[in-house]
């Protein structure tokens, strides 16, 4: 257990429940209640305040699509922040800031705007992604009129979104003129995401589930890859393993590491002379 009572000059290692001292057995007062808190009175000798606590991303959220769509949970001992004790906490003001420009973009709340709110554990504060632009974000959560401030740098990058053969398969059996979307990945220029139809979103999103479910993640190549080479250039590894096995015109290639846009280590025991750019890669997590 951690000491934290009189004397005690630190705050690590963090205690595990909310100790709010002594004089002070809740967060908030009780008779007045007006906006669930009372300043940051956490009583005598308890060091405990919502801004000390580690606040985390836990999931896949190192790179995030650029079409948004991505829920991210983020971690931490909510209860401290000075809310009901009991129940969903918020709302908080979640912003995620460009690191190239200082950009501010607001989450995706439940309600207005970027109000963001917790699980009814309140160990965890759901916020969604919209569509960005590339680069890196770190990501600041304000609650209280901005009077308590968090923030997380460097959280996540947003890059080239994956293709999805699943929503191509839906989009293939529905009439052109509907502005579909593209049906293969040979006629799908794959650039900077940008707003389509709905029902080219709609495809999108129920093929994205899919995909998950079948886990076969899919991207295309970007550049020539000869044999020999260990680094293949794709479009996006969004999805795909730290490491594992792609399949490329019926190869097998293993990898041993990724980055946003290439696989590392690559290796096959098969011959070819070098494949080309624009090629579909798929994932497989057994040999084919």
């Amino acid at each position: 257990m951690a000491e934290t009572g009189f004397g005690s000059p630190s705050f690590s290692p963090a205690p595990t429940y909310a100790d709010w001292g002594f004089g002070s057995a809740t967060p908030f007062d009780l008779d007045t209640l007006e906006e669930n808190i009372v300043g940051r009175d956490t009583g005598f000798g308890s060091p405990y305040a919502a801004v000390q606590q580690a606040v985390f991303l836990t999931g896949e959220f190192d790179i995030i699509p650029d079409d948004g769509g991505v829920i991210l949970e983020i971690n931490s001992d909510w209860s401290t922040a000075g809310f009901l004790p009991i129940g969903l906490a918020g709302p908080f003001e979640v912003n995620y800031i460009s690191a190239s420009t200082g950009e501010q973009y607001p989450a995706i709340g439940l309600e207005v705007a970027n109000n963001c709110y917790t699980n009814y554990t309140q160990t965890k504060l759901y916020a969604g992604v919209p569509p960005l632009p590339h680069g890196s974000y770190s990501v600041r959560i304000e609650w209280f009129n901005g009077t308590r401030t968090v923030s997380i740098d460097n959280a996540f990058t947003v890059a080239l979104r994956p293709r999805c053969e699943q929503a191509y398969g839906l989009r293939r059996h529905i009439p052109s003129w509907l502005a579909r979307g593209a049906v293969s990945a040979r006629n799908e220029p794959h650039t900077a995401w940008e707003q389509g139809s709905n029902i080219e979103a709609l495809t999108k999103s129920i093929g994205d589930l899919l995909q998950v479910f079948y886990g076969r993640p899919s991207t295309c190549t970007a550049e020539v890859f000869t044999f020999g080479d260990t680094s293949l250039s794709v479009e996006s590894t969004i999805g795909f393993a730290d490491s594992g096995k792609l399949v490329i015109e019926n190869i097998e290639f293993s990898y041993t590491s990724k980055t946003v846009s290439t696989f590392e280590g690559v290796s096959t025991t098969r011959q070819f002379t070098e494949i080309m750019s624009g090629l579909e890669v798929y994932y497989v997590d057994t040999p084919v």
